[in-house]
């Protein structure tokens, strides 16, 4: 009994999901059939714990003799066979089987068990999910059967959150509308889906590389090898496909109608059956949802003129009006302040979670609309599709006020860490100081959650880690990233060390090389994310600053991780203890920054000190301090900083000011170095 419980926990770890059981409203069949190697079917006790999944979801076992399947020899035939048996069930399920012995140790004979379910709604592609259970027997004499039976518990285990995908947003389901969610605990992997994998050559068009839902769907062994969480698809309606000089079309941002999928990607079919394969995984789906703007050309700027703004391209980045009216090179900007463009925008996207359910929705260019619009927008989504809907924003930016505005003002869940981004490629890349890092970090006590931040180091809008990186350290900043607080984010090709500085170069196709050495450290690095907790929740402190060196403590309840970075290198260690008290006080300076010391800035008095922080002025000369001057500071608090005179900066590198927590003002004393 101790060994199967060890099991148990072994198995359910890898591979249940937070999605809640789903129940039809009325009973259904299910079309089941099982083969088996080495038996002419199933065991009767296995059959029947499957049996009782099925019946806890109100699906009616509809069996369908094994030969009709064993027939076959590969899964796709055996599925076609069963499908065409199954009458007018609105689902199927195929069982593969097969059992074979292991090893002898210690008196008990083990087996493997190794269980391949195939299943879809009615007119769907099938969806896939296959897994091995170890088996221990008793008696030499015990074969196939008594192996299949004893691992019965834990295959309906496994089949369970794969029906539950199979039902979500069946018409059928109680409660259909409300969508089950996948926080991202994990790496969220941006897929360009031209750019992954071609699984069907007859979608394929001109100009387009041929990537797909069926290819991306082909290779979820390797994301989830890799510590993939959730997939975040790039967007897969209805598109322009023809470049415009030489621009290409395949990335998926020129839209034509929101409320229809690409054919070149798949069907609507393929789609529910990828988010159902990951929901079988324990893994989430992001789809990316373009509301700004249309594809140049496409069919809405001629059958709805009056939709779109018709003001040009931005000329002026800097006027607020411009950057939410006008055109973003060339893409026709929606008047999303009239109301039939908003409903328009907001049926379209809601057509997707009643019939995906997807985990959440990526949000682009989240500066080139108004904070009323998305607080409209978000709120709408959410009340349709359940408060854990993660709606993530993209607000490309690297001031950390901006980011924080743009969140609060436009109730989004989450938001890209662009400004953490840019201070990790300055260190690890640039040979910048590593008191950068501390100084973005100190500026989290303006988020609403801060813990919530989805980091990145590349991004499909500008250069590839690669290409940045050359002759710095991709790895250190890799290791880093997994080691900061929120969820870290990579591109399709990043693990492989794709490259290139802008568009279409660092949109290359991608190329699968399982020897590639990225692959390993982003693999390591997600590993011993979810070995450690002090990682996945651990609370920032920072301890010490400088500017060739930062350390970093992360405080969970009952683990801490030390992290050291100097120069472009990164250590992580750990030490185990009770921490709760320590990181609720943490907690609370983390977010707030309550906790202050004086500091007095002497230094020549026609200077003003400005740098990061609000308190320094936030890098803008107007809110400067004249010298001499006092502020109040967070402890333990890491800011850069400069003297500026008659509006001219002083040269040489940012300075370095750490807030120790110590009694009395820390006293700074600055000199004129010149411009």
């Amino acid at each position: 009994m101790v060994l199967r419980a060890v099991c148990l926990a072994v198995l359910l770890c890898g591979c249940l999901t937070k999605l809640p059981p789903q129940r039809l409203e009325k009973r259904a069949p299910i079309a089941i059939a099982f083969a088996v190697d080495e038996l002419d079917g199933a065991p009767e006790p296995f059959k029947q714990r499957l049996y009782e999944a099925l019946d806890k979801r109100n699906l009616e076992p509809r069996e369908i003799p094994s030969p009709v399947v064993t027939a076959q020899r590969l899964t796709a035939q055996r599925f076609e066979a069963l499908r065409a048996a199954a009458g007018d069930a609105p689902f199927s399920l195929l069982v593969e089987v097969r059992a074979q012995f292991f090893t002898q140790m210690e008196g008990r004979f083990r087996w493997t068990v190794a269980v391949k379910f195939t299943a879809a709604r009615a007119g769907d592609p099938p969806t896939t999910d296959a897994a091995d259970f170890p088996a221990v027997l008793l008696f030499e004499h015990q074969k196939h059967t008594e192996a299949i039976n004893e691992v019965a518990e834990f295959v309906a285990s496994r089949l369970a959150p794969l029906i539950d995908g199979l039902l979500v947003g069946h018409p059928g389901v109680a409660d259909a509308g409300v969508t089950a969610s996948l926080a991202p605990a994990d790496t969220i992997y941006f897929v360009m889906i031209d750019r992954f994998e071609n699984g069907e050559p007859k979608n394929d068009g001109p100009g387009f590389h041929g990537g797909d839902l069926a290819g991306l769907r082909a290779r979820l062994d390797w994301l989830e090898q890799l510590g993939v969480g959730t997939v975040w698809l790039s967007p897969v309606f209805s598109m322009r496909h023809d470049p415009i000089d030489a621009w290409p079309a395949w990335h998926g941002y020129w839209v034509e109608r929101l409320d229809q999928l690409e054919p070149r990607f798949g069907t609507e079919g393929e789609l529910r059956a990828l988010r159902n394969e990951l929901a079988a995984r324990g893994m989430g789906l992001y789809l990316d949802v373009v509301l700004n703007h249309v594809g140049p050309g496409t069919e809405l700027t001629r059958s709805k003129p009056g939709w779109f703004h018709g003001r040009g391209n931005i000329k002026d980045w800097s006027d607020p009006t411009q950057l939410v009216m006008n055109d973003v090179q060339g893409l026709p900007d929606l008047a999303e302040e009239r109301d039939d463009v908003y409903g328009y925008l907001r049926d379209a996207a809601l057509k997707w979670v009643r019939m995906v359910h997807p985990s959440g929705f990526r949000l682009d260019a989240v500066k080139h609309m108004p904070s009323a619009f998305w607080s409209r927008f978000n709120a709408d989504v959410q009340r349709e599709a359940g408060r854990d809907f993660q709606l993530l924003g993209e607000m490309l930016d690297g001031d950390p006020a901006a980011v924080a505005r743009a969140w609060k003002e436009g109730g989004f869940t989450a938001m890209f860490d662009f400004p953490l981004r840019f201070a990790m490629i300055d260190v690890f890349c640039k040979g910048q100081s590593p008191a950068r890092l501390g100084a973005v970090l100190t500026e989290d006590r303006r988020y609403p959650d801060p813990a919530a931040l989805v980091t990145l180091l590349d991004n499909h809008d500008l250069p590839r880690l690669a290409t940045e990186c050359r002759g710095g350290a991709p790895e250190a900043a890799v290791q880093l990233m997994y080691a900061l607080r929120g969820t870290p984010s990579i591109i399709w090709g990043t693990e492989v060390g794709l490259s290139g500085e802008r568009d279409p170069d660092n949109r290359a196709p991608m190329r699968f090389d399982e020897a590639a050495p990225m692959r390993a450290v982003i693999a390591g690095a997600a590993a011993l994310r979810r070995q450690h907790a002090s990682l996945r929740e651990g609370v920032p402190v920072i301890v010490a600053a400088s500017e060739r060196a930062v350390t970093i403590r992360r405080v969970a309840s009952r683990e801490a991780a030390t992290i050291e970075i100097e120069g472009k290198q990164v250590r992580v260690s750990f030490e185990t203890g009770s921490f709760t008290a320590e990181a609720e006080a943490a907690r609370r300076q983390w977010t707030t920054g309550e906790k202050k010391r004086r500091v007095d800035f002497a230094g020549p008095a026609d200077a003003l000190v400005v740098g990061s922080g609000p308190e320094l002025g936030g890098w803008k000369i107007e809110r400067g301090l004249p010298l001499p001057a006092a502020a109040e500071l967070p402890v333990g608090g890491v800011f850069e900083l400069k003297l500026v005179s008659k509006g001219k900066w002083e040269k040489g590198a940012n300075r370095v000011l750490f807030v120790a927590d110590e009694a009395g003002p820390l006293k700074v004393e600055l000199q004129w170095r010149g411009t």
